[in-house]
């Protein structure tokens, strides 16, 4: 008897981007609920985990940042303050090449760790000439940054002659999504005008079913529901 294979057809995937600050409080590992529900969406054989070049550019800046606090002051008496080490990288009177092997080291561990063990596919979504005035176009028509625009037309554009017909875009930031969502008829409009679906982009700890569906905070490790539709607190 053949066994049956456990392998499902593109067309019945869905896709889901993570963006940078998923990959970084998914490798910080603050948030039992967030890290429990990506693992689940890397094994699920209906879902199509993707992130971008970008992003990966992204977490890597962000991660050698904090890494660098963290070992320059072990007991965090400071204040983080990432624009503040970028100026000159030195913190609490350490230099980051005393910290440059160790942070190399354990950052592309964690990359690997994305791509091996959660099979994140980063290199479909490449920065190509075809996202450049999309990008440019929404930053303008909206309050979006240029960082998030550049996030949001690439995870639907990820090669210049590939578009998708739908992505799930997971984020925690609450700026951008509010930004998102003040702009609904804006970001229409230029991703209409470039040929392009637009993604539906999902807030981590403002996760819903539905409309009037109870609400998810993968943030908030005492409690699931944050939120009913006549407003109940579980």
């Amino acid at each position: 008897m053949a066994i049956a294979s456990n392998i499902i057809e593109p067309e019945y995937r869905v896709n889901i981007y993570l963006d940078t600050n998923i990959l970084f409080d998914y490798v910080e590992k603050q948030f039992p609920l967030l890290n429990t529900t990506v693992d689940f969406l890397a094994q699920c054989p209906f879902v199509n985990l993707r992130s971008s070049h970008y992003v990966l550019y992204e977490f890597t800046e962000n991660r050698k940042i904090r890494l660098f606090w963290e070992k320059a002051d072990p007991n965090k008496s400071g204040v983080y303050n990432k624009y503040k080490i970028k100026q000159s990288w030195k913190y609490n009177q350490r230099e980051y090449l005393e910290f440059k092997n160790d942070i190399t080291t354990q950052v592309e561990a964690e990359l690997d760790l994305f791509r091996n063990q959660l099979q994140i596919n980063f290199d479909e979504h490449v920065l190509h000439e075809g996202l450049v005035y999309p990008t440019n176009s929404l930053c303008l028509q909206t309050k979006i940054s240029k960082e998030d625009c550049l996030v949001m037309v690439s995870c639907m554009n990820p090669l210049k002659e590939t578009k998708l017909d739908h992505c799930l875009l997971l984020t925690r930031d609450e700026q951008y999504y509010k930004a998102f969502n003040e702009n609904t008829a804006e970001s229409d409009k230029v991703f209409n005008d470039n040929g392009l679906r637009k993604p539906i982009l999902i807030r981590t700890e403002e996760l819903s079913l539905g409309e009037n569906a109870p609400q998810y905070n993968l943030y908030d490790n005492s409690t699931i529901f944050i939120r009913t539709s006549n407003n109940s607190i579980y």
